[in-house]
Parts: structure tokens; sequence; C-alpha cells
């Protein structure tokens, strides 16, 4: 049967070969103590991520799975892959470049803050790595945030797949992210929550990323992806992406 789980962190990956290592070792302190099982959903990764995560695999088959997707990938199948194997009565979903800071009082906030029956869902501000964050990053997330912020607390919940925790029955009550979604699945999960319960955003925790999409594409041209995402998903409710390309 393995370890007891409570929480499963869901993190797909597609060539993540510089970010997983951190993704596994941030968590590994606190597998037991939190009652914690890793998830890595990969689509075909050609960089060597597999590989390492094949060895991470081998020195801890008890709380850490590797799932590999073959033919049509996109994001929102890879996070339904992952969750599919899930044992915890929470999934965290995230991403491989993310890092959770004190992760004893993050996972315990949630998991209290979700003790009420109606409650399904909450995620929390995102952030940037700490040493590579600039006065352009503060900003950017100071807006990015708030508009999750204020989405949900409007009842459109928004939500970044860079941090969403759900209840597994609630999750599985509405069918899991959609996958004919090339992008904005994670907003469409949180929204169509509704029908299990309320979302919540919690301000006194947070999460940190990576800033290679905005490096790659600014603020303005991120905005505009959103942007377009939004306009595609209310009048055709189709992606205006048609295939994931990650920004590495």
């Amino acid at each position: 049967m393995g370890l007891p789980v409570q929480i499963s962190i869901i993190i797909p990956t597609r060539n993540e070969a510089t970010t997983v290592q951190a993704a596994v070792a941030q968590y590994l302190p606190y597998i037991e103590s939190l009652q914690l099982e890793l998830i890595f959903s990969d689509a075909n990764s050609t960089d060597g991520t597999m590989e390492l995560l094949q060895e991470w695999v081998a020195l801890y088959p008890e709380c850490i799975r590797l799932v590999q997707c073959f033919g049509k990938q996109n994001i929102a199948i890879g996070r339904n892959a992952g969750a599919s194997f899930a044992r915890g009565a929470f999934l965290f979903h995230t991403d491989a470049d993310v890092r959770v800071e004190d992760p004893i009082r993050f996972f315990s906030t949630l998991k209290e803050h979700l003790a009420p029956t109606s409650r399904v869902a909450c995620t929390t501000p995102i952030r940037i790595y700490r040493e590579e964050e600039i006065w352009k990053d503060r900003i950017g997330h100071l807006i990015l945030n708030g508009g999750i912020r204020w989405s949900i607390f409007l009842g459109l919940n928004l939500g970044k797949g860079e941090c969403q925790f759900v209840k597994r029955t609630a999750f599985e009550a509405i069918g899991g992210y959609n996958e004919g979604l090339v992008a904005g699945e994670d907003c469409d999960l949180f929204l169509r929550l509704k029908q299990a319960g309320t979302v919540h955003y919690l301000p006194t925790l947070e999460v940190r990323h990576s800033p290679r999409r905005f490096r790659a594409l600014g603020y303005s041209g991120v905005a505009i992806l959103y942007l377009k995402e939004g306009i595609s998903r209310l009048f055709t409710r189709k992606s205006y992406s048609k295939e994931w390309v990650p920004t590495r």
C-alpha cells in the first residue's frame, strides 16, 4: 500500500530537465510529516526529463510516481493523467518550475481552509523567484494576482495552473480538466468548480515561479495572449492556441 497520503502533488512535464530536480527536492523532507506523494505526468520529453524522473522513482518508489502520456498532448491531458493515479484527498496541481518556500505552513493552511464541506478549492498569489524578481515582475504580478483575487470575489473564478489546491471529490465530480482546451484549462476548472462548492483566494500564502515566460514574451505579450484566450473562450468556447508549446 505504501505510505499514507493526504496530498497528491501533480506536476505535468514536457522538457523540464532543468527544473525537475528542484521540484522533487523541495518536497522530499516533508513526505512523511505532511503525507505527500509526487506524481509527474510526462508528455514525451526529449531532453532527459523522463530519465531524471525515473531515477527519483527508483529511489523513492512509495512516494514518487511517473506517468507517461502518449498520443495527443496538452497540459489538461497531462494534469488529468496525473490525477487519475492520485491517492490523496487533496490534489495540488502545480508546475515543475514552482517553488513552495514553507511547505508545512503552506499545506497545513490550505487543508485547514478547505475543512468546511462547502469549500472545494483555493489558490494563492503567484510571484517570481526572489533572486530573479525585478520591478516589472512586482508590478506585473501585482496586477495578475489582483485580477485573480477580484475574479474569485466576483464569482468568475480565474486561477493559474501554478497553484490550484482542490478536494479530489470535487475535482472528480466535475470531470477534471477540460482536455479539449489547449490553454486556459486552469481558469476553466476553477469556473466549473462552482458546481461543487466555493473557490477561495488566500493572500497570506504564495508560490514562486520562473520568469521564463515573461522574459520571452514580455508582460504585454503575455497579457495579449491571455486576452486572446479569454475572447476565444467567450465567443467560441475553444482555445485560441492550437498547440501546447511550452516556453523554455
